[in-house]
């Protein structure tokens, strides 16, 4: 069997079937030889937003202490590969082979139900990484939390939740209260877990688990985060751990204290200064459960970290970001709005059928970023069709629209961002509203077709 052969194969496996229990998943594991049980220590981080960032950012600090990390993430952007990573580096195709008909023997030939396509996915990642037997495993929950195949993976040394927002609502819930409790289901006894301050809402149901189940808990101040626009494609970041934790309360709080962390996150993204604070805590907690990580390896894998997708430059003032719901498109136009402040902007949206949309396009229509909006085809049968989009939309924009067709896609997006940012010398195009859109953009840009 080829990589491609394998990638399409699990490609056909429905993404939102019925999910198995967690005794089935463990059985699973059990027959594949317990790789959750090999021995790394492993972090877990579910949320709404900020997830894969936050994963990265904790992979980049304790590589730069030493210490080598297994990280599984999703969705991927162009390669399934890119989902599973040891060191940085995506598994190899030949690793990826070999492992996937390794679980497919399981149901093929062993008896075993058929897993969904993320649990396919996360059954190989269990096997690899226990192969490579990193320091760490670093894993990242698909869809919720509680029922997600990653939390089936019998020991934990940290928890992290990242910022909760309104999103899979039909899955998770109608309420932050609900999403949160979600959430909240990889939590363990006596493990410790890190989260913000924010929404309350979510806060008051992790500060709820993780009494119930004698959990510490580190909650990130948000007021403690610094994030500044550098006007350079960067921000200057800085927290001084304002958090909640108890073993920083009463008697010589002040002297266990740490010290403040500074660095410049490669990335406009303001957003990204909640994503490296989460990390800061966690790595806190670490140290606190005795693992020597110094300062200076935190703050040098927090400035060294580069991550797909999110305010990535793909080219030259062309960027693209995976807002792909309210919370995470309030966090782009954070950030985008002043990297457009003073020049021609051309904005590439696409979206899901799933989606919340037509409050996206009211908020973006709302800060006037866009000199010129695109709405564009997914090659996916769940994007939804850019006439649609045009008619939600329909008297929002002061700027011209344009709808591509079906035939047209990604590549003719690419080649009319082209022609944009030549016509216009102070020019910036941005593309947003959906990973899947990022992701055929970046296959057409690394394929030399943007040129």
């Amino acid at each position: 069997m080829t990589y491609e052969e394998a990638e399409e194969f699990i490609n056909r496996i429905p993404r939102f079937t019925k999910k198995h229990d967690e005794n089935t998943l463990t059985a699973y594991l059990d027959a594949l030889g317990a790789p959750d049980l090999s021995g790394s220590r492993v972090i877990h981080v579910a949320g709404t937003n900020g997830k894969g960032s936050t994963c990265c950012y904790l992979s980049h600090c304790l590589r730069e202490a030493g210490f080598s990390t297994a990280v599984f993430l999703s969705p991927h952007l162009v390669t399934m590969r890119e989902r599973m990573r040891y060191n940085g580096e995506m598994i190899p195709k030949e690793d990826f082979v070999r492992i996937h008909e390794r679980v497919l023997a399981l149901s093929k030939d062993g008896g075993f139900p058929s897993p969904t396509f993320f649990e396919h996915l996360f059954l190989m990642m269990e096997v690899w990484a226990a192969e490579k037997h990193p320091d760490f495993l670093i894993l990242e929950t698909g869809l919720g939390g509680r029922l997600d195949a990653t939390n089936s993976a019998r020991k934990k040394d940290l928890c992290v939740l990242t910022r909760i927002g309104m999103d899979h609502m039909q899955i998770l819930g109608d309420s932050l209260e609900k999403i949160a409790g979600e959430k909240a289901g990889i939590f363990r006894p006596s493990v410790p877990a890190v989260c913000l301050d924010a929404p309350k809402e979510a806060l008051e149901v992790f500060e709820t688990r993780a009494k119930t189940l004698g959990a510490p808990l580190y909650v990130v101040r948000t007021e403690g985060i610094s994030a500044r626009p550098t006007g350079e494609g960067s921000v200057d970041f800085s927290y001084d751990f304002a958090y909640d934790n108890p073993d920083l309360e009463g008697s010589g709080a002040k002297e266990k204290r740490p010290a403040p962390v500074r660095a410049r996150l490669f990335s406009p993204a303001l957003y990204q200064g909640e994503n490296a604070a989460l990390c800061a805590a966690a790595i806190q907690a670490l140290r606190d459960l005795g693992t020597a990580i110094p300062d200076a390896a935190l703050e040098g894998g927090l400035a060294a970290m580069r991550w797909e997708g999110r305010m990535e430059e793909v080219e030259k003032n062309f960027y693209v970001d995976g807002a792909h719901n309210g919370d995470g498109c309030r966090a782009f136009l954070e950030s985008a709005v002043p990297l457009a402040r003073n020049r021609h902007t051309m904005l590439l949206y696409a979206a899901m059928k799933d989606k919340d949309y037509q409050n996206e396009l009211r908020e973006i229509a709302a800060s006037k970023v866009a000199d010129w909006v695109v709405f564009v085809p997914l090659a996916v049968s769940r994007g939804e069709d850019p006439e649609v989009l045009r008619e939600s939309a329909s008297g929002l924009f002061s700027c011209p629209v344009t709808v591509l067709s079906k035939d047209e896609g990604a590549k003719e997006a690419v080649r009319i961002a082209e022609r944009y940012l030549k016509k216009y010398t102070n020019s910036l195009v941005l593309a947003a509203g959906s990973l899947y859109l990022v992701g055929e953009i970046k296959e057409v840009v690394q394929h030399d077709q943007f040129r």
